[in-house]
Order: C-alpha cells, then sequence, then structure tokens
C-alpha cells in the first residue's frame, strides 16, 4: 500500500486538474476531507496498484522518481490532461512503460454528490 502523503497528491491533482460546471477548480471549494470514504479507499487500491505494476516493470523505480510525482503523474495521464509520465520529466522508456501502465486503468473523474462529498467514478 502506498502512504498518505502519495495518497494526498494523487487527491490534490486531482482537485486541481478538474474543475466544475462554471470553469472552476475542484480545489477552489473541496478538500481532500470532502472526498467520500469509499471513493478514499478505492483510489487507494487503484494507486497502490499502480505503484506496484510499476515497481515490477521498473525495477528500483522509487530509487529514480518520488512516490508524490508518480502518484501526481498517475491521476494526469490516467485522465489524458496533456501532461503526465510522457512530458519529459521521466526517461522516455520510463515514461511510455508508465504511460502504458497508467492507459490501462482508465478515466475517473470526481464528482460532487447530493451530499455533498466528492465521489470518484
Amino acid at each position: 500500500m502506498v502512504s498518505q502523503s502519495v495518497l494526498n497528491a494523487y487527491f490534490e491533482t486531482a482537485l486541481w486538474s478538474t474543475h466544475d460546471e462554471t470553469g472552476t477548480a475542484l480545489d477552489a471549494r473541496y478538500s481532500r476531507d470532502e472526498i467520500a470514504n469509499e471513493s478514499v479507499a478505492y483510489q487507494h487500491k487503484q494507486v497502490s496498484q499502480f505503484v506496484e505494476l510499476a515497481e515490477n516493470s521498473i525495477p528500483g523505480l522509487l530509487d529514480f522518481y518520488l512516490a508524490d510525482w508518480i502518484a501526481h503523474d498517475f491521476w494526469l495521464t490516467r485522465n489524458g490532461h496533456g501532461a503526465g509520465f510522457w512530458d519529459g520529466d521521466y526517461k522516455k522508456e520510463h515514461g511510455e512503460i508508465l504511460t502504458r501502465l497508467a492507459k490501462t486503468f482508465g478515466e475517473i473523474s470526481p464528482i460532487v454528490g447530493v451530499d455533498g462529498q466528492l465521489y470518484f467514478i
């Protein structure tokens, strides 16, 4: 399982890179505390699975790159935000592997539920 700081980096990226229907970034109105527990648990599982797959594909991965950055770029890459593993911050071959792995997880978006909490669907 990944650390809380890695998961926080993932959620921070999700909130600043996602906008509501008015064009306002979610981090202007919401924080990690407003994410529904079941979404936190499921995203924790997904980030952990991604990091495990990445470490198996690139031995020593966490010796090369900070885990928080990997979580940040996992969010950006899986959701097609125009930046991520492939944009030059990683060795070319590492970026290609990580991009391919991230894309297998598919896109996901935080939405505001009727209870005011954020759900990742």
